[in-house]
């Protein structure tokens, strides 16, 4: 989220994130790996040009990881790749992002991408190169194409990991075209075929390509020592890593017997390279503890709901309701004033306007909204927004406690919110008719809103925060004191305890006494959940041998 607020020109409800690429007819390519013409969607033009505007929504979604010498490494080795894939052609693009999830995966026309998560799990080159092959043969027999073409009616949830409903999806924006990509899912027969190229391709550069199979392997135990819905991503989007590890490891001895000489793993030379990659969450980009999310590096924080959950991504926090009913999203608003940032809130997002007021929260000046979105055969014919609606807002009276229904209390109870207060209330029709926590809703050619939107925005340290509560316009009053629990609540952050946190970095160690993994990484102080998960990451069992001077990763803060 750090990266979100060095930066502007972002909105919140694109909708939609739009695409120049339209598909018109069916046709026929070449598809380099099979030898045949195909049925595709995506001419090789329109496959370049999708991985073009793709890249950056990817990257403002998750954000790049900053590490020159990794960067270089993944450069080098995907270029050498390129060359002997199917389709040397394309302008392959490789990059990192910042993340923990621990995935890679590929958008048509060339772009290929690894998490610091995964850059993490692996402990040699000859892994990397594995599931780089893999990716790159994703591209090369255009699976990301046409599972791209397959998808793009089926846009995921708004915040990963969580099933938000319909409504929401529609949210999502940059953010949910960037995890769509990142969470294609392939058949099992394209998966087996990528797999074979990863083969072919990281043998080609030089690589020992059973170590691609040991990854797999690495991934079935984790598979295995994880609970019900917390498996890594990579995991819940391919088939089964143990099946992958004998099927793989098949491919690569009879390549290597098919075609004899040396294939390297370079195991020391990797972990010096990842030597000080952050692991798991950066709490400098902001961490929820004990239900409070801060920001140590903006120096503010506000409350979550209780048992709500948390995505925080470069572009924006998101706070969901565990049942995907109702949503708060955290953004930036890119205008100077608090007028003209709700004014192109409403217009640009074609929202119809039920209030407005100016409030202070916690001393912060605030612009506080409340609008509706209705269906959008109507919103055309609907007016949205009034030029003077903002004009002269009016000063109402606090909707509530502002608690979380045991988590906190208000701790600002005199400010206003959206839901109960007075302001000027734009009419968009003709009629009125009811609407949640009292307020009507301005009438659109009889229709009733589909989504009620409580907006806060806030202004601090010469920027401009904007809280945004969705749900349902029969479901608002329901969730109206959670949805204006985070912004009646933001403050400014002071606790030097909560401001100084630094993120958990992997260090490599030389192993002091030849023994088992478990006692070299006691020897480094390591909790025994630390040796758990250190098991996991250093792809070894409790009970493996290490010798002397071997390294190996461990944990440092």
């Amino acid at each position: 989220m750090n990266t979100l607020f060095r930066k502007t020109g972002k909105r919140l409800l694109p909708f939609i994130l739009s695409l120049s690429i339209i598909f018109l007819f069916n046709d026929c390519v070449y598809n380099p790996v099979t030898g045949k013409k195909e049925l595709s969607l995506m001419s090789d033009q329109q496959e370049i040009a999708l991985g073009k505007q793709s890249d950056p929504a990817i990257i403002a979604s998750f954000g790049l990881y900053e590490d020159e010498a990794m960067q270089a490494f993944i450069n080098q080795k995907g270029e050498e790749m390129a060359k002997i894939s199917h389709r040397p052609e394309l302008d392959y693009q490789f990059r990192i992002l910042d993340s923990p999830v621990i995935n890679a995966f590929a958008v048509p026309g060339g772009y290929v991408y690894f998490t610091r998560g995964i850059m993490a799990h692996f402990n040699n080159e000859a892994e990397f190169a594995g599931v780089l092959g893999h990716e790159i043969g994703h591209i090369a027999a255009r699976h990301s194409a046409k599972q791209y073409t397959q998808q793009t009616l089926a846009q995921i949830g708004l915040i990963a990991g969580i099933v938000l409903s319909e409504d929401f999806r529609q949210y999502a924006g940059a953010a949910s075209q960037a995890m769509q990509l990142m969470f294609l899912k392939f058949s099992r027969d394209h998966e087996s075929q990528s797999d074979r190229l990863g083969v072919e391709y990281s043998s080609k550069i030089g690589y020992d390509a059973r170590q691609m199979a040991e990854f797999f392997n690495t991934l079935h135990q984790m598979r295995q020592g994880s609970e019900a819905g917390a498996l890594p991503n990579f995991l819940s989007t391919h088939p089964d890593p143990l099946d992958r590890y004998q099927k793989v490891n098949s491919m690569a001895i009879k390549y290597q017997n098919e075609h004899p000489g040396e294939y390297a793993v370079n195991r020391d030379t990797y972990l010096k390279m990842v030597d000080g990659i952050i692991y798991g969450e950066d709490p400098r980009q902001g961490y929820v503890e004990n239900g409070q999310f801060y920001h140590p590096e903006l120096k503010f924080q506000f409350p979550v709901p209780r048992n709500w959950k948390t995505m925080n991504s470069p572009q924006q926090v998101q706070i969901a309701e565990p049942n995907g009913k109702a949503a708060v999203v955290l953004m930036l608003a890119k205008e100077k004033s608090l007028e003209e940032a709700a004014r192109n809130f409403v217009s640009n997002n074609k929202l119809t306007l039920v209030n407005s007021n100016k409030t202070q929260i916690n001393g912060m000046p605030a612009m506080v909204l409340l609008s509706d979105q209705y269906p959008e055969q109507q919103q055309a014919g609907g007016q949205s927004y009034q030029q003077n609606s903002m004009t002269n807002p009016g000063q109402g009276k606090p909707s509530g406690s502002g608690s979380d229904s045991g988590s906190g209390s208000d701790a600002n109870s005199g400010n206003t919110g959206p839901g109960k207060t007075g302001g000027t209330v734009q009419q968009g029709g003709t009629g009125n008719q009811a609407g949640p926590s009292g307020q009507q809703a301005p009438s659109q050619g009889g229709a009733t809103p589909e989504l009620r939107i409580g907006s806060y925005f806030i202004q601090y340290n010469g920027s401009i925060y904007g809280f945004h509560g969705l749900a349902k316009y029969a479901d608002f009053q329901q969730f109206e004191r959670d949805l204006a629990y985070p912004p009646r609540n933001f403050k400014v952050l002071n606790d030097p305890a909560k401001i100084n946190v630094s993120p958990t970095r992997i260090r490599i160690k030389s192993v002091q006494r030849s023994g088992t993994i478990t006692d070299a990484l006691r020897a480094y102080r390591m909790s025994d959940s630390q040796i758990k998960e250190l098991l996991l990451l250093n792809g070894m069992k409790a009970d493996d041998r290490v010798e002397q001077g071997t390294l190996i990763k461990v944990f440092e803060k």
